[in-house]
């Protein structure tokens, strides 16, 4: 999309893509939030309680993200770039050509 991020961790990647497109279009979280569920918890919630059934979780794998959205954390690198494929669907963004990934 003509901007490079170095981010440094697989987390931190899905983090600054999910606050990319959120800064572009102000609808997009709400959108996100419903392709992005697994069975048991939620990836991104507006109450950081709602991203995990087992509370000790909260204070180590959630990220405050924008605009009061949280994100959880405790997730693979496989799922982290399975979520992201995801985010560019919803925000109509070609994955490997508007936002190509360097991975290393």
């Amino acid at each position: 999309m003509g901007e490079e991020v170095y981010p440094g961790t697989a987390i931190g990647t899905l983090a600054e893509i999910l606050t990319m497109f959120g800064r572009e279009d102000p609808n997009f979280m709400e959108r996100f939030a419903t392709k992005a569920v697994s069975r048991n918890r939620n990836l991104v919630a507006r109450n950081r309680a709602d991203l995990y059934e087992k509370s000790h979780l909260l204070d180590s794998h959630s990220k405050e993200l924008t605009n009061g959205w949280w994100l959880g954390s405790n997730l693979s690198t496989a799922q982290i770039r399975g979520h992201i494929k995801t985010a560019c669907d919803v925000r109509g963004v070609e994955f490997g050509n508007q936002l190509k990934l360097i991975e290393g």
